[in-house]
């Protein structure tokens, strides 16, 4: 076969398969060995409309042992770790998430924070359409990637230990978010009416409907 013929051919699934991957941007600072994190206040940003943005958050600082709590106006004295989120959505047949950014401040100072992009809004790429948790909880594992489950400094004595004796289960803090089935029917139900996909009175009877149910 002809050379020239050839790459004529290949030139188009390759193509395709550039336009699907490496759409994904993260930046990273993770919190440093020296932050022992066991507690943390979620400062609620209202502006988000990612209904089960926190719910994940909480979920991911939980896998590393740390409690946390969702904080709607001032921060308590006593929580010294605190973190900032902002998330933004974008539209294409379906609400997804193209941008977070999620800080973590020791004292009222930045320590951490991390990044997450879809560049191009994801392109054509299928992955862009997944859910949160499939975004968001590697990102935090990066963030927190120094910690171990339990909160502690990752050291070769602390690792040699773990071999030797299982962790003891950490307490979880009880979470104030609602369920998270609950927020993410409630999110799908305003993205259909953003889209002018239901009218208003639909919109109202079904969220009605939601609440009565919790």
């Amino acid at each position: 076969m002809n050379l020239t013929i050839f790459a004529r051919r290949m030139a188009v699934p390759l193509i395709a398969i550039a336009a699907l991957g490496g759409c994904t941007s993260v930046k990273v600072q993770p919190v440093k060995a020296e932050d022992r994190i066991e507690h943390i206040c979620i400062q609620n940003n209202p502006k988000v409309q990612v209904g089960d943005f926190t719910t994940v958050m909480q979920e991911g600082f939980q896998s590393h042992g740390i409690t946390s709590q969702l904080v709607r106006e001032d921060v308590p004295a006593g929580c010294r770790y605190t973190s900032t989120y902002t998330a933004r959505r974008t539209w294409d047949m379906a609400m997804y998430m193209t941008d977070a950014q999620i800080d973590i401040l020791r004292d009222g100072a930045s320590i951490a924070s991390a990044n997450y992009h879809l560049k191009g809004k994801g392109g054509l790429s299928l992955n862009k359409w997944a859910g949160t948790r499939e975004k968001i909880l590697p990102v935090i594992d990066q963030l927190l990637a120094q910690m171990t489950p339990t909160g502690r400094v990752v050291t070769a004595q602390s690792n040699a230990a773990a071999a030797i004796k299982a962790t003891p289960p950490v307490a979880v803090a009880q979470s104030s978010q609602p369920p998270a089935d609950f927020t993410k029917k409630l999110s799908n139900l305003k993205d259909a009416y953003d889209a002018q996909l239901i009218t208003k009175e639909e919109y109202e009877s079904k969220r009605k409907e939601l609440i009565d149910e919790l």
